[in-house]
């Protein structure tokens, strides 16, 4: 596989962590606010797993050798998925049920 094809599967597989601070310097600053206050910086907790998951997803898509548009789409199942049975585990957990 060329340099190019391997720089390029690493960013698309990373973008979305690497973006995490950007997201992060935006909820902060003000220029995204979801209405609540300071409590919006919260919702990088789960961007922050689903961008992880779907690196991983995506980096194990590739050593598969699955084609880039259909790895990044399970990469992001993957992610979607991920983090729905995490919230259904912990959720309940919390809540003390």
């Amino acid at each position: 596989m060329p340099l190019g094809h391997r720089v390029g599967r690493l960013i698309t597989a990373g973008l979305p962590l690497m973006l995490t601070p950007v997201l992060g310097w935006a909820i902060n600053a003000g220029h995204l606010n979801f209405g609540g206050g300071e409590k919006d910086i919260i919702l990088l907790v789960p961007w922050l797993l689903w961008s992880t998951i779907f690196a991983v997803g995506a980096l194990v898509c590739w050593r598969r050798r699955v084609p880039l548009g259909r790895s990044l789409l399970w990469a992001a199942a993957w992610a979607t998925g991920g983090l729905l049975l995490l919230w259904l585990v912990l959720v309940p957990s919390l809540l003390g049920a």
